[in-house]
């Protein structure tokens, strides 16, 4: 399986903006207000990729096919990088792509950044994704004060 991840740009945004996710994992992407407006998750997510600073989105390539994004964030001198979002097209769920996608932003990271900790988020009852961070290396941390958050369900992987 050939994945790959590259920056969302004029050129691909539209394609990033196609992709679908099942009904129910809305409610782990938008709050109960987002919902109750009928925001659209994907637009949701690639707005705050685009306007909030520090952040970088990234589309997620299976063999040429966008199949997925991610946003991190990270400015240099931060206590931390933080993956703020994981969205994998419903169509490719469960094929392991978003565990690839994974392992190759770790690795992107740190080639481009400072060895600090990455830090994600995810609801309590996102049963998948939980099971999927901790088999990255991606740990429980009850106390993020070190890092100037303040989140729960957060999981942190130390510099490799």
């Amino acid at each position: 399986m050939s994945i790959d991840l590259k920056e969302v740009t004029y050129d691909n945004y539209e394609e990033v903006m196609q992709l679908k996710i099942p009904k129910e994992q809305v409610k782990f992407i938008l709050t109960d207000e987002e919902i109750e407006n009928q925001f659209n998750p994907i637009t949701s997510q690639m707005l705050y990729g685009i306007y909030c600073p520090g952040s970088h989105p990234l589309a997620i390539y299976k063999d040429d096919v966008i199949v997925g994004f991610m946003i991190y964030n990270f400015q240099s001198g931060e206590k931390c990088g933080w993956l703020s979002s994981l969205i994998i097209d419903g169509k490719f769920q469960n094929l392991g792509i978003g565990k690839v996608a994974i392992q190759k932003f770790i690795e992107m990271f740190y080639e481009k950044h400072e060895l600090v900790p990455l830090v994600t988020n995810t609801d309590k009852d996102n049963f998948l994704a939980l099971k999927l961070y901790e088999g990255l290396g991606f740990r429980k941390c009850e106390n993020m004060d070190d890092y100037d958050m303040d989140v729960d369900n957060v999981f942190l992987v130390r510099n490799l």
